[in-house]
């Protein structure tokens, strides 16, 4: 098979820098290094992030031990020396540089023992260049509100690459850390996740019931859902993981309902803005998101949130509770969270006069229970499990009818893994992943009389997963890390309609297998010139659907460090997007159908024309598919301690996209010069009955006669779409410390340059960069922070640019959106008096100047969505206290 030709091909590659030799790590030279006092392991990986140097311990030797902390400008080694005075700890170095801090040694050498110890997989605790990446870009993750890192251990897998312990290779990833999350103020995922500038609001939103996108993963929001949507190519563009895990879609989308998970259970997020299916299969093509449970708590809190707008009648109350334990050999959390919101009604706006007064927001309801389990087993044996269950019912008034729209959503997903390890450092990850996703929609009328056309749909996802994941070489560079793996799963939508559902089913089966290789070529141990770190990475998937084909695909990267400094990266790969299972399902259910019905035509001496409408999936529907590549810069600045840059420029190519040739049939005889290759004239009688034999299901209203039926409209779902983004991505942080505190800074800016897009195969192509419903030529926000003792205050800076309403004539300018977040907190200490012991409070204003979202008339609602946001200023009020 190709995928193995490739794989052996990149070992030659690697192996053949073998012979260069070996450079034994002297002495760090010396740097100013800044770590106070407090937890020996939260020191040592502060220390790992500061000077880049390979730190190896194993993480129940350091934990719990106390360290006065470093200062000064010191070496690494007189540095680690600090942090362990008065402990029972010492440190060993090998002839690779690799610094091991344990308990003091046997009587076999350093280089042995830390050989030995790099090579037991469950149990070792990692920092230094070999993972640079992930290291640097990793938040520092503290002690907090209950809260045990142990993140960056090398059992961990980092979004973008299946190679445990080691960081993507060439693909930007941004992560959003525990403390980064509460400092936005924000309650939601998806509102942490819009905070990103890469992330675009069009699509699935609360705002979009009746969705404002163009986006062809749906025409309705039917779930009343909110997902991420990475450079704008939709919602079903974008991957969402759970602990590395699938997450089945919601309702007649390809996306995940991100509403469905607690804010309050989330350790951190995880972002790669590239394509990524290589690595993780179908969806992944704008990039992945992936959502880190929290796991080792270590305590009980409960936390009580009020928010409230200063206009109209929109208030939302928040509870959680959250029931942690952490032992030597494991960990588990039970976290529960309950949330409600009112609806924000468009008079409370003035955006505009709709029957019935419509909601902008629903009414929204959530309950929501979650656990994590963790225990390992004796050296090489490690148990990982989890549940979820969310319910949430959303109601609003609808803006067509005088009618409450109610939708019902249930989620249920389990987890259970089992790591091993074996060999001399591989391990073996066996995964059994389920997922459901259960919402129907109910229109009810004024005296509470439910009409009769009840919808509902069901999503489950079955999930067999085996990784394989260890080192295979030792080069003078360092180690070349391989993964290899398969995986089984097994897709199933059901829908229905009526006042009993008993929802029809379709279900695919997809196997893949795949390998992935990351090769260091160069290292700072080598002593070459500018040849501070080089690394390349190889990844390939083949993936088998039951439905329609194979997809093969691959993503290979680059970085390069001339200088500790600065780090140039690159990657280039393809990926896909499975149909979804409700557009290939059998005619009938999914919307496959015939309808007989006059259309305009031009050509016809009575302006009209009776036509035959097909709908549903075309036979020989395929996947959409994608080649992305990005190059960037990462920048260190030396006189800077602290300060991050980032610059990214990216291109995607999305093409056979999914789409209808024209949301309107009546543009087919009108422009024929368009549409000519979707109309069919003069069709014989046995031609048509043909057609309504594929498409049993027919509707004619209009009681047409089939013998004055001659034309044919294909309307049918197919690959006729295309898009392509390019664009700049800045991102940048800078913390320090003084007299006053510590400060922080950090912001991320996208220039979109242009997305062009063409609906169908013969249409011309369109540049939608700054129209409504894609995304705007630039998009920002800027937060600032200052921390002392319990204190912390923050404020952010959200900017939207201006762009084109093109929908109305003449053509209309839509308003920037620019305003201001802010919040300020204050953690209490175990000095405190029982009842404010270890107490956290905090009030957020979110658009504290109350910065009206622009009109938009050619939205219903009267505003824009997919850019701002209607509520205006809203402020929260939150209390967490940690017993």
């Amino acid at each position: 098979m190709w995928v193995t030709t490739v794989m052996r091909s990149a070992i030659v590659v690697a192996s053949c820098v073998l012979s260069l030799s070996a450079y034994a790590l002297e002495e760090t030279p010396k740097q100013v290094v800044d770590i106070p006092p407090g937890d020996l392991g939260d020191a040592l990986k502060q220390l790992a992030r500061q000077s880049g140097a390979d730190l190896v311990y194993r993480p129940e030797q350091v934990r719990g031990v106390h360290t006065q902390g470093a200062r000064g400008k010191l070496s690494v080694q007189e540095a680690i020396g600090q942090l362990l005075q008065g402990t029972h700890l010492t440190l060993s170095t090998d002839s690779t540089g690799a610094m091991l801090v344990s308990t003091p040694l046997p009587a076999v050498g350093a280089a042995e023992q830390i050989s030995k110890d790099v090579r037991h997989p469950l149990s070792l605790a990692y920092s230094g260049p070999a993972d640079k990446q992930q290291v640097e870009e990793q938040p520092q993750e503290k002690q907090k509100n209950g809260v045990s890192e142990a993140s960056d251990s090398v059992v961990m897998v980092v979004t973008g690459t299946n190679i445990r312990g080691a960081a993507p290779v060439g693909s930007p990833l941004t992560v959003i850390g525990r403390e980064e999350i509460e400092q936005s103020g924000y309650t939601s995922v998806i509102d942490v996740i819009d905070t990103l500038s890469q992330n675009f609001s069009g699509g699935l939103n609360e705002g979009s019931t009746f969705a404002n996108a163009r986006d062809g993963d749906v025409i309705l929001n039917q779930a009343n859902s909110s997902s991420a949507n990475l450079r704008g190519l939709g919602g079903a563009a974008t991957l969402t993981l759970i602990n590395g895990n699938r997450v089945a879609p919601s309702g007649n989308s390809s996306a995940a309902d991100l509403s469905a998970i607690p804010l309050s259970a989330v350790e951190r997020i995880e972002v790669l803005t590239d394509g990524a299916s290589a690595i993780y299969g179908t969806d992944a093509v704008a990039g992945v998101i992936n959502i880190i449970l929290k796991q080792e708590f270590r305590s009980a809190e409960t936390l009580a949130e009020y928010g409230s707008v200063t206009r109209g009648g929109y208030a939302k109350v928040r509870a959680g509770q959250s029931l942690g334990a952490t032992w030597a050999t494991g960990s588990g959390m039970l976290n529960y969270e309950y949330a409600q919101n009112e609806s924000l009604l468009r008079s409370d706006r003035n955006y505009g006069y709709a029957p019935g007064d419509s909601a902008l927001l629903p009414e929204s309801r959530r309950n929501n229970v979650l656990g994590t389990f963790r225990q390992v087993v004796g050296e090489h044996l490690e148990i990982n499990a989890s549940a979820a269950y969310a319910k949430r019912d959303n109601s609003g008034e609808s803006e067509f009818a005088e009618r409450v729209v109610v939708y019902d959503s249930e989620t249920r997903s389990a987890m259970l893994g089992v790591r091993t390890g074996f060999g001399l450092s591989w391990s073996a990850d066996l995964i059994a992943n389920y997922s459901e996703s259960d919402i129907s929609r109910t229109n009810v009328l004024p005296n509470q009389v439910p009409l009769p056309n009840k919808l509902r749909r069901i999503n489950s996802t079955k999930d067999l997963v085996a990784r394989f994941s260890g080192d295979i070489a030792r080069m003078p560079a360092g180690l070349v890390k391989a993964s290899v793996g398969g995986e089984s799963r097994r897709e199933e939508f059901a829908q229905g309609r009526g006042f009993d559902v008993s929802p029809a089913g379709w279900s695919r089966d997809v196997n893949s297998l795949y390998g992935e290789l990351n090769v260091p070529l160069l290292s700072r141990q080598l002593g070459i010139s500018h040849g501070h770190d080089l690394r390349v990475s190889l990844a390939v998937r083949a993936s088998d659907y039951s439905d329609f084909g194979r997809s093969d695909d691959y993503q290979a990267g680059i970085s390069w460090s001339p200088h500790e400094a600065v780090v140039f990266r690159g990657s280039h790969g393809t990926s896909f997007r499975a149909p979804r299972l409700s557009d290939i399902a059998r005619p009938g259910l999914s919307g496959g159908s015939s309808l007989l019905q006059y259309r305009n035509d031009p050509q016809s001496s009575t302006g009209s024309t009776p036509v035959l409408i097909l709908t549903g999936p075309r036979p020989d529907m395929g996947p959409e598919t994608s080649t992305s590549s990005s190059i960037g810069i990462d920048f260190k600045p030396p006189a800077f301690q602290g300060m991050k840059l980032a610059v990214t420029l990216f291109d995607f190519d999305y093409v056979d996209r999914i789409d209808l040739p024209s949301r309107s049939t009546s543009d087919y005889l009108v422009l024929p010069e368009l549409f000519g290759d979707y109309i069919r004239r003069n069709v014989t009688q046995a031609e048509l009955a043909v057609a309504l034999e594929s498409y049993p299901l027919n509707f004619n209203p209009s009681g047409i006669d089939t013998a004055d039926v001659s034309t044919i409209l294909d309307q049918r779902l197919s690959n006729i779409a295309s898009a392509r983004i390019r664009g700049l991505d800045l991102t940048g942080s800078h913390e320090w410390r003084n007299g006053a505190g510590r400060w922080s800074i950090s912001g991320s800016v996208t220039k979109s340059f242009h997305q062009l897009i063409k609906v169908a195969a013969d249409t011309p192509e369109s540049d939608v960069i700054g129209t409504v419903y894609y995304p705007t030529p630039f998009k920002g926000r800027v937060t600032g922070g200052w921390q002392r003792e319990g204190l912390s205050v923050s404020a952010s800076l959200n900017y939207v640019t201006s762009y084109s309403d093109r929908a109305v004539v003449p053509l209309a300018s839509v308003d920037s959106f620019t305003t201001v977040d802010a919040r300020v907190a204050y953690q209490t200490g175990s000095d405190a008096p029982w009842l404010f012991r270890e107490c956290s409070f905090a009030l957020a204003i979110r658009n504290a100047f109350n910065v009206r979202a622009p009109h938009v008339a050619s939205v219903t609602s009267g505003y824009d969505p997919s850019n701002a946001n209607p509520l205006g200023t809203l402020i929260t009020a939150s209390v967490r206290k940690q017993w």
